[in-house]
């Protein structure tokens, strides 16, 4: 079962809006530098994906070294859904199953089951910055505040 109401904002983003200093989770992990690259060759479509949307990204500290497993699956996702969408086009939404039923494309069941992967992944993992917002790490030395942690 997964977390009730709406998916955490992370600290920066929150510090940028105006949230009260007491809603800040002061001990949201960062991660270090890194650098942001996908972890394995992409197909040429899914690279495109990462190339036009990372660098914006990285610009805003959304995508770091942390989440560049789970952004090149969601960049392959979209590559799929795009591949799918391509051959819907062409064919008829249905398809004639093994049985002799009519079923689902398997375009879509494979796009359905790689996006719900991709969801599941990222939140038990903290892999995306929403999901990190809700964690919290113990650190030794004393926790600086929001904007002052987020700004140096």
């Amino acid at each position: 079962m997964g977390k009730r109401g709406p998916a955490p904002k992370p600290t920066h983003l929150k510090v940028l809006s105006g949230t009260r200093e007491d809603r800040l989770n002061r001990e949201e992990p960062t991660p270090g530098e890194g650098v942001i690259a996908p972890p394995v060759p992409l197909p040429e479509d899914a690279m495109a994906v990462w190339n036009r949307l990372a660098p914006d990204l990285i610009r805003k500290r959304v995508l770091t070294a942390w989440d560049v497993d789970a952004f090149a699956e969601f960049c392959r996702t979209v590559a799929i859904y795009n591949r799918a969408a391509l051959e819907v086009e062409s064919l008829p939404l249905t398809a004639q199953g093994s049985a002799g039923g009519v079923t689902v494309q398997p375009a879509f069941r494979v796009m359905q089951a790689t996006a719900q992967m991709m969801r599941s992944t990222g939140q038990r993992f903290g892999l995306t910055p929403g999901d990190r917002a809700a964690l919290k790490v113990s650190s030794d030395e004393a926790p600086k505040g929001g904007g002052e942690r987020l700004l140096g």
